[in-house]
């Protein structure tokens, strides 16, 4: 009886034993099936800070035209970005290259820079994701298709440098204030800017006019500049985008 009793507990526990090993096998095998998809694949938050770094260069990119006088077509290096992107930051240190370590393509000015093919294919994100600094130029395709068009409804890229001009415009408002002790309300004229803004740039030598020839709209102290309403209503984007400088 006891003999019978043992041999069936060790059955029992032989059983157990086979299972445990099959089920720690399946799992391992199971494991090195899939090992991991690329970092991308695993959601949006990398593809997203690549958008990000796309957009910082493409703003570095219109603020070294204005500064700069850089014409449309004007070629660009990763070193003429610098000094309009944030020192300490992943991008500033990035050598021109992505969280994957794919060069961003940066070829001219008013040429979006653009996504390698390699670091798009590794994020499961639609191709328009990456709009309009695709891979494939597409962003320079559709300024193409419509030669015609005046140039700022072709994209962001000329309100960009509006845009640029008017915080520059702001800034040197501000410096204008503390410099020479001016409330509130004190009237400013586009002559009082001139010391604080840099010389040879466009800005500079515009006489207070934007890129299509309108005026900017400079009043006082305390008060923003904004773009023309004739100016504003040239471009294809939100009225929020002007902000905080809205067009009356």
């Amino acid at each position: 009886m006891k003999t019978s009793l043992s041999l069936a507990l060790t059955l029992v526990l032989a059983t157990m034993v086979s299972s445990s090993a099959q089920i720690s096998s399946t799992d391992g095998e199971s494991r090195k099936e899939s090992p991991g998809a690329p970092p991308g694949a695993q959601g949006r938050a990398a593809a997203v800070q690549v958008l990000e770094d796309l957009r910082m260069i493409d703003s570095a990119i219109d603020q070294f035209a204005i500064e700069n006088n850089k014409a449309t077509g004007a070629p660009i290096l990763w070193e003429n970005l610098l000094p309009y992107l944030k020192p300490g930051t992943r991008l500033y240190g990035s050598g021109g290259k992505d969280p994957l370590g794919n060069a961003y393509i940066i070829k001219a000015v008013d040429t979006p820079p653009r996504v390698s093919a390699k670091t798009a294919a590794a994020f499961d994100v639609p191709a328009n994701f990456w709009d309009p600094f695709g891979p494939d130029a597409r962003a320079e395709g559709a300024k193409k298709e419509n030669p015609a068009a005046p140039a700022a409804k072709q994209g962001r890229a000329a309100a960009n440098d509006v845009l640029t001009e008017l915080r520059l415009i702001d800034s040197a408002i501000d410096q204008y204030a503390i410099e020479n002790n001016k409330a509130e309300g004190a009237p400013v004229i586009w002559a009082n800017l001139l010391p604080y803004l840099k010389p040879g740039t466009r800005l500079h030598g515009s006489g207070g006019k934007d890129p299509s020839g309108n005026a900017y709209i400079i009043k006082a102290v305390g008060i923003p500049p904004k773009p023309s309403a004739k100016t504003a209503a040239m471009f294809d984007v939100p009225v929020k985008f002007w902000d905080p400088y809205l067009p009356e």
